[in-house]
């Protein structure tokens, strides 16, 4: 059984490991990048930091007892990712600057055809001033697949705006993900669009450097005390000399992030106590930052909690009471040579324009190209419905399965926990197929029924959570639908994954 996956930060390396665990040695991992890593090796900008407590955003099989904080920087993410890479040996079975254009079901062999381009090292996709699609190089390789685990993420393809008059801008202007690292900002004059995740690390990572800051928010997020803290030498020779000890601190922290999800799951009058409790300590944090009113008043968002991504920080509102920094409440509209221009047609003059503007999360897979029993492409069919089965397999898509896809993101706890959920269920869907199938050339696909029940239990599950309370954000597809995230507890999906139902399949 050949297996390819697609992407080598998280979800494929953890996947290539499982793999050669439970016996399945021909496969290979393809990564457009340069070295491993995924959004973690990408997202450079300083500040850059995990959201989830460590010893949670971390494998269950390669724990790592000396974590420096509560909530790693990106550096220490990546050199764990690359510390795994070395320490499982699958340097040998990644092909890096390998971009994986395009996968086409063939139904008389009943295999993938993966086209694969070598990208040279320098032409690694530039992401910072479009969404990062390599150009195509002549003589693709052509390889042929039983299986394809796809592993890509979903924070893959940067927004940027498509402003009037940007490309005349003279300065710097780019994407978070792809911060320049021989950019100097000492005495510049920047503008942060956007104040998301990425924006509430960027604006204290940078405000000591720069001359003038301008903050361009359009709408304002629910932000809670982050509450970090480092781990001291006792702690870390704690964790190294009992395994057991560090396992219980992460199963703490499972369940303090898991008993979060009560606020958002409209369970009655519990999530309305989860939800006052949670607004009130949002609001504490804001008022106790010292903020004058005017600028209070335009950090209160007009949205329940939980219905935008909860953000985390104990530096925002002290960077926004700093001299050089100005926070404004508008939206910009355009560009000329050294301005941005807002909403309510204020200028600035500003010298680099950062873009945090987020990323095409329901924009499945792309810019890979599947097509599917009948030639039918998977891009269009999620535009015509997200239907999936446990953000694993869609019908029509034989052999084919999604590492965190639609309906699996989380906005409370790890994704690294729902993404070992989804390897297991994978484990046992490949030996249910190699038991039964023996010599013969078989595909395994979701049957229509199963898709169809499992589908409708998360919509209707989803309509009662503050994901779907009236907001507009990232997480809703074009339709309006919030499918791209989990509308239960994680346990539950847990329970959900644990064993393979062969009776939701067809085997031919």
């Amino acid at each position: 059984m050949r297996i390819a996956i697609i992407g080598a930060g998280f979800a494929g390396l953890a996947a290539a490991y499982r793999l050669r665990q439970a016996g399945f040695s021909d496969f290979f991992i393809f990564e457009r990048g340069s070295k491993p890593g995924g959004t973690w090796r990408d997202n450079t900008y300083p500040g850059c930091q995990c959201d989830v407590p460590s010893h949670l955003y971390s494998l269950s099989f390669f724990l790592k007892p000396d974590w420096s904080q509560s909530y790693a920087p990106q550096a220490e993410i990546q050199d764990y990712l690359e510390s795994f890479v070395a320490h499982s040996q699958l340097n040998e079975r990644i092909r890096f600057n390998c971009f994986v254009r395009s996968a086409q079901y063939l139904e008389d062999s009943k295999q993938w055809r993966l086209t694969i381009e070598r990208i040279p090292a320098e032409a690694t996709p530039d992401t910072s001033q479009s969404p990062g699609t390599p150009e195509s190089p002549s003589n693709p390789e052509i390889q042929l697949f039983d299986i394809v685990i796809c592993a890509t993420g979903p924070l893959n393809r940067p927004v940027i705006p498509a402003l009037p008059g940007l490309e005349s801008f003279k300065g710097h202007y780019f994407h978070s993900s792809a911060w320049p690292q021989e950019l100097e900002l000492k005495g510049k004059k920047v503008a942060l669009v956007g104040t998301g995740a990425s924006a509430i690390q960027i604006g204290p990572g940078i405000a000591g450097q720069v001359a003038k800051l301008v903050i361009l928010q359009r709408t304002p997020a629910w932000i809670m005390p982050r509450s970090s803290h480092t781990y001291g030498a006792f702690w870390k020779s704690l964790f190294a000399a009992f395994p057991w000890l560090m396992r219980l601190h992460r199963y703490f922290l499972y369940w303090q992030q898991e008993v979060r999800a009560v606020g958002f799951l409209g369970l009655g009058p519990l999530s309305s106590l989860a939800q006052s409790l949670a607004r009130q300590m949002a609001l504490w944090h804001l008022n106790r930052a010292g903020l004058s009113k005017e600028l209070r008043e335009s950090q209160i968002p007009n949205y329940k909690l939980g219905c935008k991504r909860i953000l985390l920080s104990d530096n925002w509102y002290e960077t926004l009471r700093r001299s050089n920094v100005e926070l404004i409440p508008q939206a910009v509209v355009g560009c000329t040579d050294n301005e941005v221009r807002l909403s309510d047609g204020t200028i600035k003059e500003v010298d680099v324009i950062v873009f945090a503007t987020g990323f095409a999360a329901t924009d499945y897979f792309a810019p890979l190209t599947v097509k599917g029993l009948a030639g039918i492409d998977q891009r269009s069919a999620f535009a015509q419905t997200s239907a999936n089965y446990l953000g694993i397999c869609k019908k029509d898509f034989p052999d084919f399965f999604m590492m965190v896809g639609p309906g699996t993101g989380l906005g409370h706890n790890s994704i690294i926990f729902m993404m070992e959920c989804q390897l297991d269920f994978v484990l046992q869907a490949l030996n249910y197929k190699k038991r039964v199938s023996g010599q013969e050339r078989k595909a395994l696909r979701v049957r229509e029924t199963a898709q169809s029940n499992y589908y409708g239990a998360m919509r209707r599950r989803m309509k009662n959570t503050v994901f779907e309370s009236g907001c507009k954000s990232w997480y809703q597809s074009k339709d309006g639908f919030v499918d791209i995230l989990y509308s239960g507890f994680t346990f539950e999906y847990w329970l959900a994954t644990r064993r393979f139902k062969a009776e939701d399949f067809i085997l031919d």
